[in-house]
């Protein structure tokens, strides 16, 4: 059976019958590429989004290759995560075409546009699905290069909340590919608003250049503004290149803005070495944001599972309040569920449950104001910002890294931190210091620089030496272009 397409220049009509499978619905988006329409794919009846491209730029070689290379990138990725791509080909007219699945929901700038700057956690959520998607993705060796609030879709799953889908994988980079390159000399892919500094400039991408893309979109999520803006697309990417990071208003969480000053460093080797590792870090800053133990919380971790949508993480004092629900026939106190929900999302502790209710906040009273103080300063930290006189420099403790200075740690007032400081050319300093009773405490380290001897005369060659530099290596890196688009 051909195609029935009551198709015009306008593209497919409602109600053709596409690829003898695909009944047409309606237009849902239109680009310079092509269209994607809402489509019932017979005769299972199941929605679906069918991506075409313009019958115009079919006879463009590079942009077919590029459509197909989507299809092909896309189909070989099964994280959750990811959109799916049911079927891809051409059609009897000849149209290219990629079939996914029909989402529901709207995209991440829509969100923005609609709601303005969101919530630290749940632009945390967000980011953390969009990287675990990445994580199979760079696995498999294929770059994104285009991550945007655009390409970003939310769903809302039933009793699960947010779900977050990665779109768009039409410009992306087969990592390793034996296939001769797709690009123009002398052009780049991307947005200028979330290109990385060796995007920009043609050169040697990996998975931290789409890291650098997230670590915009967080900042973008935290402030609903952009971080870069300029008069033209050179002037942006120029930004991105030479500018320092602009910094995140005060009452963002000072783990979280360090987080995102990492994410958006304009050395690679600064940033996250992979998605896995931007996970961890972020989640470990939204603990420390939340007066957790970072060390305890079951977030810390790397992790092989997707990271859980915003109502999908562990919330064990929703489920008590679950439970309390079902079982209490009678005499359910709403205010006292209404505060135990309250205090969960301020980040205070659940109320006391006793023999199958909720505890009335007139019982705390009991313990006595004494109690009470006694036990917010056993929970209260206090901040010790390490930084170098030197500049940039590593923290470690043991063989753990701490971060890049200037960083922030929180601990319990009085207790001891012993670090060591390390900077390339510099000899390693080692340091002890107490957080503060209260508030932040700041410590510089001054580095000494290595000593370096003179080479020894010919007979004293074999005894010990010292010295040493770094060394620095160059190369042609991949220049990948194309336009914007």
């Amino acid at each position: 059976m051909g195609d029935t397409l009551g198709a015009s220049a306008s593209g497919l009509s409602e109600g053709a019958l596409f690829a003898g499978k695909y009944r047409i619905e309606r237009l849902l988006a239109e680009g310079a590429m092509g269209q994607v329409y809402v489509a019932s794919q017979e005769p299972i009846g199941r929605p679906v989004a069918i991506k075409v491209l313009k019958s115009a730029l079919a006879t463009d070689q590079e942009l077919v290759e590029r459509f197909l290379r989507e299809a092909v990138a896309v189909s070989n990725l099964h994280h959750p995560n990811t959109i799916t791509v049911l079927d891809y080909g051409e059609s009897e007219q000849g149209i290219l075409y990629i079939a996914m699945e029909y989402l529901d929901g709207q995209n991440l700038e829509a969100l923005l546009d609609r709601v303005g700057p969101l919530k630290v956690d749940r632009a945390v959520d967000i980011a953390c699905q969009v990287a675990s998607a990445l994580t199979e993705a760079h696995h498999n060796g294929v770059l994104h290069r285009d991550l945007k609030p655009p390409n970003i879709f939310i769903s809302e799953v039933k009793g699960k909340g947010e779900f977050v889908k990665v779109l768009d994988f039409g410009i992306a980079k087969l990592l390793d590919s034996t296939k001769a390159p797709l690009t123009r000399a002398g052009m780049v892919f991307g947005t200028p608003e979330y290109m990385a500094p060796e995007q920009s400039s043609g050169g040697t991408l990996d998975g931290r250049t789409d890291l650098y893309a997230l670590g915009v979109v967080l900042w973008q999520m935290l402030t609903a503004k952009l971080p870069y803006t300029g008069t033209n697309p050179v002037d942006t990417l120029l930004k991105h290149t030479t500018q320092p990071i602009p910094p995140l208003p005060e009452h963002i969480p000072a783990p979280i803005r360090h987080f995102v000053s990492r994410a958006m460093a304009k050395n690679m080797a600064d940033r996250p070495a992979d998605a896995e590792t931007f996970i961890k870090e972020l989640r470990q800053a939204q603990a420390e944001a939340s007066g957790l133990d970072p060390a305890k919380s079951p977030t810390s971790g790397a992790s092989s599972e997707r990271p859980a949508p915003v109502g999908e993480r562990r919330r064990p004092w929703l489920s008590v309040a679950l439970v309390l629900a079902l079982l209490i026939v009678g005499g359910l106190v709403v205010g006292g569920i209404a505060w135990l929900i309250s205090a969960q999302g301020k980040g205070e502790d659940a109320p006391e449950v006793r023999a199958g209710v909720v505890a009335d906040k007139d019982d705390e009273d009991d313990e006595g104001e004494e109690a009470r103080a006694k036990k917010q300063e056993e929970e209260r930290e206090t901040v010790l910002e390490i930084d170098c006189a030197q500049g940039r420099a590593e923290v470690l403790q043991g063989s753990k890294s701490l971060g890049k200075t200037p960083v922030e740690i929180t601990g319990k007032p009085g207790r001891k931190l012993s670090f060591v400081v390390e900077k390339s050319g510099f000899k390693p300093e080692k340091e002890t210091a107490t957080f503060p009773k209260k508030g932040k405490k700041r410590v510089v380290v001054e580095l000494r620089k290595k000593e370096v001897e003179k080479p020894a005369q010919d007979e004293e060659k074999g005894e010990d030496e010292k010295g040493g530099g770094d060394s620095w290596g160059g190369g042609s890196g991949d220049k990948e272009g194309g336009s914007t688009y």
